[in-house]
C-alpha cells in the first residue's frame, strides 16, 4: 500500500477551477527485471486507488475524479509509485 498527500486541480462544468487537497492510497505493485527470479521486463501495476478528503476522511465524490485529466492521474501514479519504492 502506498499512500500520498497531495493537491489536485479541478474545473467545474461551468468552467470554475479550484484546487483541492486530497490524500490519496494505493495498492502498487512492482514484478520483473530480476526480481524474484524472472526474466520478464519490469513492471509497476497501480490498483484499487482510494481518494479521500483530509477535512471529512471520506472518498472524494465520483465527478472530480472524472474531471481529472490523463497528465493529472499520470503524476499521481508516479507520486504513488515513488513512495512505494521509497518505503520499500
Amino acid at each position: 500500500m502506498a499512500y500520498i498527500e497531495t493537491t489536485i486541480y479541478v474545473q467545474t462544468k461551468s468552467g470554475t477551477e479550484y484546487e483541492l487537497d486530497v490524500y490519496v492510497e494505493a495498492c502498487v505493485t512492482e514484478g520483473g527485471a530480476d526480481r524474484y527470479g524472472s526474466d520478464d521486463p519490469s513492471w509497476v501495476d497501480v490498483e484499487d486507488v482510494r481518494v479521500t478528503s483530509p477535512t471529512t476522511g471520506r472518498n472524494v465524490g465520483r465527478h472530480i475524479l472524472e474531471s481529472l485529466t490523463a497528465t493529472q492521474l499520470a503524476a499521481i501514479d508516479s507520486a504513488l509509485i515513488e513512495a512505494h519504492q521509497t518505503h520499500w
